[in-house]
C-alpha cells in the first residue's frame, strides 16, 4: 500500500451560479508553414471558455497580417464536406476568403474524413466576424448567414499586432453550454482578392494537417486531419467519476494539466495513492504505467477529483479541456468476453453527441449501459434500446450477454448525432414494450437507485440481455440493494432483474441489503408499479421484520440496519483497488433481507390452503411459519414415481423429502429444517407429469 499523502478531502458541495469559474486553456501551433512570411505557420492559438463563451488568443507568427484569417468549425451537425464550387459568396473581403476560390475556377477545398464544415469565423484587420455556412445548395453573394461580430479585440487593429483575442458563444455556432459539447476545425490563411477579379490566393500556412508544402495558390486542396476542441465540467463533491476523452490516443497528460492525477509516474505525488485507474482486461482496475500511457480509443477511465486548496490538488469545479483530433473512422472496441456478464468500461470517442441505439456490437451485450451519477453517490442504468444519446467525456460499464469471446463494440462516425444530450448526462426515448419498477434507499451517506425490475416482452425468467450483474460502490460509505440471483452456475447480486410479461407461474425475488457504514435507519421507496400489469398480485415481505404487504398499498418502507463488527475506515482512493467480480458475487454468509412475490393471475400457486384438488394435491405445510419442523400432506391420483423437494429462493434444492414409487392416495411427511437458514422456501410435487408448488416460511 503506497502512503497516502495528507490531502483534504472536502465533500460539501460548491453551487455555481450562472458562471464555471475555471477556465481549461488549449493551446495549438500552426503547422510552422511560411508562404505568406509565417503569420499563421508560426502563430499559436489558445482557446479557452467560462462555460458560456468561448476566448480566442492569436499570437502571430513572423510575417505582418495582412490578410485574412479562417477558421472553418464543425459543431458535429450535418454541413459542408467541400467549400468551392457552389460556394461563391463575395459580398465583402471576409465572405470571400471563407469562399475560398472563384466558383468559375473550379478548384475545391475538401475537408478531412469526418469534419462538415457547419460555421465559418473570417479575421482581417478590418472586421472579425461568425458566419453559419448553409449545408447544401448554391451560396451566392450574402448567402452565408451572418451570426455576429467577434467579441474581445474581434481582430487586429494593425497588421504588426503580436497578438490579438476574439470571442463567441457556445450558442453561437448551434451548441448549448451544458459542459459536454465540442467542435472540431481547420484554419486557413487566404488573399481573397487576386488581382483585379474576385479569385482567391490560399497559403500553405494553417492549423490541421494536409496543406501543401508550399503556396497553395488556385489548386485543389484536400486536408487530411483537424483539431478538436473538447471540455467537460467537474462540479459538485469530491468523488470518482468515469469518463472517456473525445480524442485518438489520448493519455493521462491531457487532463493532468486542469487536475491533479497523482500516484502515476510522471504526474504529482508520484509516491502516493493514485487517484486515476483504467480496467484491464483481467477484471481490475490498474494505474497507468506513466502519464504517458495509451489505454486505448473508446475505453473509459476512473479519476478521483479532490475538493480542496491543498498543494497539487484542484478545486471544484474546473474544466477539462483536451486538444488533438478525434478518431477520424470508425472506433473498435475489444470487450473483456468469455463469461455471461463480464463488464468493459468503454467510453465516447468523439468530440460530438453518440446515439447508443447505433452502436454496433458483433456480440450480445446487455440492453442497459451503466454509469457513475457522483450527486447520487451510485451506479444508474439505462437502457438503450429506445435510443440514448450520450456526451463527448462520457464513459459507462457495458455488460456481455452471452459466453462468447472475440466481442467488440463498434463507435462509428455514423453514430454521431445532431440530437442534444441534457444536462443530466443523457437524452432518451424509453421502449414502449418496457417497464420498470425502481426501487431507492435513502440513508446518511446517500440515496441510490439500488435496483430494478424490469419487464418486457422479450424477457426471460433465466439470464437475458435486460440482466445486469451489480457493480460495487465507488464509496467507501454507501448502502446497496441487490436481487439474489444464480449465473453459470455461480451466486451472484443483480441490479437488475427481468422478467416477462407473460409470467405464467408464481415467482419471489430475494433482495439482499448491505450497508457500509453505521447502523440506522433507512427508507426503501419504489415507482413504477402501476406500470406493471394489474392482473398480477405484487406481495413485499421482510424476513427480519416478519412483515408482508401488498407492495401497491404503499410507496416506501422504513427499516432498520444493523452493522455488526467494527467498520474500518476507508481511503476514497483505495476504493478501486480489488477487482470489480469480486464485488458482483454473493457472499457465503449473504443473505436475504426482503422479498418481492408476483404471482400472476394465472397461476396455480398459493401462500394460502386451497380446497383440496381431487385425486392430486399438495396442502399448505402445518404450522406455517415454522421453527424448526413442519409438516405437508400430498395426495396422488395414480400409482407411479413421486417426487417432492424444497428449494430455497435462489432454485436451489436444499431438501428431497420423497423421491419413490407411490401407489394412489393421500400421504404426509415431516421436514426438519434444523440445518437451514431461516427464510423463505418453496417445496414441489410432481407426479404423473403433473407439477404443484407452494411457500412455506421457517423462522428461527
Amino acid at each position: 500500500m503506497k502512503k497516502a499523502t495528507k490531502l483534504s478531502l472536502l465533500t460539501f458541495l460548491v453551487v455555481v451560479l450562472g458562471i464555471n469559474l475555471s477556465h481549461a486553456q488549449i493551446s495549438y501551433s500552426g503547422n510552422s508553414e511560411s508562404g505568406f512570411g509565417g503569420t499563421i505557420g508560426g502563430s499559436t492559438l489558445s482557446l479557452s471558455t467560462d462555460g458560456t463563451t468561448i476566448t480566442g488568443t492569436l499570437t502571430k507568427g513572423a510575417g505582418d497580417f495582412n490578410d485574412t484569417f479562417v477558421i472553418y468549425i464543425s459543431n458535429g451537425n450535418s454541413g459542408r464536406s467541400t467549400i468551392g464550387t457552389e460556394v461563391n459568396d463575395r459580398a465583402d473581403a471576409n465572405r470571400a476568403a471563407i469562399s475560398y476560390m472563384e466558383a468559375g475556377t473550379g478548384k475545391i477545398l475538401t475537408f478531412p474524413s469526418g469534419f462538415e464544415a457547419t460555421h465559418a469565423i473570417a479575421i482581417n484587420t478590418g472586421f472579425g466576424g461568425l458566419w453559419s455556412i448553409p449545408n447544401s445548395g448554391s451560396i451566392a453573394n450574402n448567402g452565408l448567414t451572418f451570426v455576429t461580430g467577434l467579441g474581445g479585440d474581434g481582430k487586429p487593429s494593425s497588421s504588426t499586432d503580436a497578438s490579438f483575442t476574439f470571442s463567441f458563444d457556445f450558442s453561437d455556432i448551434g451548441l448549448n453550454d451544458n459542459g459536454g459539447n465540442g467542435f472540431s476545425f481547420v484554419a486557413t490563411y487566404l488573399n481573397p482578392w487576386g488581382g483585379d477579379s474576385n479569385l482567391g490566393f490560399a497559403s500553405n500556412e494553417g492549423f490541421g494537417s494536409g496543406f501543401p508544402g508550399s503556396n497553395i495558390g488556385q489548386e485543389n486542396v484536400t486536408l487530411t486531419g483537424f483539431e478538436s476542441y473538447a471540455r467537460v465540467y467537474i462540479s459538485g463533491s469530491a468523488g470518482w467519476r468515469l469518463l472517456s476523452l473525445p480524442k485518438t490516443g489520448g493519455t493521462v497528460e491531457d487532463i493532468s494539466d486542469d487536475t491533479a492525477i497523482q500516484g502515476i509516474t510522471g504526474g504529482d505525488n508520484a509516491l502516493t495513492d493514485a487517484n486515476f485507474y483504467i480496467y484491464d482486461s483481467n477484471g481490475d482496475f490498474d494505474e497507468p504505467t506513466n502519464v504517458s500511457t495509451a489505454w486505448g480509443d473508446g475505453l473509459g477511465f476512473a479519476v478521483y477529483f479532490y475538493n480542496n486548496t491543498t498543494a497539487g490538488s484542484s478545486t471544484l469545479p474546473i474544466t477539462l479541456g483536451v486538444s488533438g483530433a478525434e478518431p477520424a473512422s470508425d472506433v473498435v472496441v475489444d470487450l473483456y468476453s468469455g463469461a455471461t456478464g463480464r463488464y468493459t468500461l468503454v467510453g465516447n470517442p468523439f468530440a460530438s453527441n453518440v446515439d447508443l441505439a447505433n452502436v454496433g456490437a458483433n456480440i450480445a451485450i446487455s440492453s442497459n449501459m451503466t454509469f457513475w451519477d457522483n450527486t447520487a453517490g451510485s451506479y444508474t442504468t439505462e437502457n438503450i434500446s429506445g435510443g440514448l444519446v450520450i456526451q463527448p467525456w462520457q464513459g459507462y460499464w457495458v455488460q456481455t450477454s452471452a459466453s462468447t469471446g472475440g466481442g467488440q463494440l463498434t463507435y462509428g462516425t455514423a453514430d454521431k448525432t445532431s440530437s442534444a444530450a441534457d444536462t443530466t448526462h443523457f437524452d432518451k426515448a424509453s421502449p414502449t414494450a418496457l417497464k420498470e419498477l425502481k426501487f431507492t434507499i435513502e440513508s446518511s451517506y446517500n440515496t441510490e437507485n439500488n435496483l430494478t425490475l424490469q419487464v418486457a416482452n422479450d424477457a426471460t425468467e433465466g439470464w437475458d440481455s435486460y440482466d445486469l450483474l451489480k457493480l460495487g460502490s465507488l464509496l467507501p460509505q454507501h448502502v446497496s440493494a441487490a436481487f439474489m440471483g444464480s449465473l453459470e452456475g455461480e451466486s451472484v447480486l443483480k441490479g437488475i432483474e427481468s422478467i416477462p410479461f407473460s409470467l405464467e407461474r408464481e415467482i419471489t425475488l430475494p433482495i439482499m441489503v448491505d450497508l457500509v457504514g453505521e447502523s440506522q435507519t433507512l427508507k426503501m421507496n419504489w415507482e413504477g408499479v402501476s406500470a406493471l400489469p394489474e392482473s398480477w398480485s405484487i406481495t413485499f415481505h421482510d424476513y427480519e421484520a416478519e412483515e408482508s404487504f401488498d407492495l401497491r398499498s404503499a410507496s416506501s418502507y422504513d427499516f432498520d440496519v444493523i452493522v455488526k463488527g467494527s467498520n474500518e475506515k476507508v481511503n476514497p482512493l483505495t476504493i478501486l483497488s480489488s477487482p470489480l467480480g469480486q464485488k458482483m458475487k454473493l457472499k457465503s454468509d449473504q443473505t436475504a433481507r426482503f422479498g418481492i412475490t408476483i404471482t400472476p393471475s394465472t397461476t396455480s400457486v398459493t401462500n394460502e390452503p386451497g380446497t383440496e384438488i381431487k385425486g392430486f394435491a399438495l396442502e399448505q405445510n402445518y404450522p406455517n411459519p415454522f421453527n424448526p419442523t413442519t409438516t405437508i400432506n400430498y395426495s396422488v391420483e395414480n400409482s407411479g414415481a413421486v417426487s417432492l423437494s424444497v428449494y430455497n429462493l435462489m432454485g436451489q434444492k436444499v431438501a428431497e423429502l420423497v423421491n419413490e414409487t407411490k401407489s394412489a392416495g393421500s400421504y404426509n411427511v415431516t421436514w426438519n429444517a434444523s440445518q437451514a437458514a431461516s427464510g423463505m422456501y418453496y417445496y414441489r410435487l410432481e407426479a404423473g407429469g403433473q407439477v404443484l408448488t407452494r411457500k412455506m416460511t421457517l423462522i428461527k
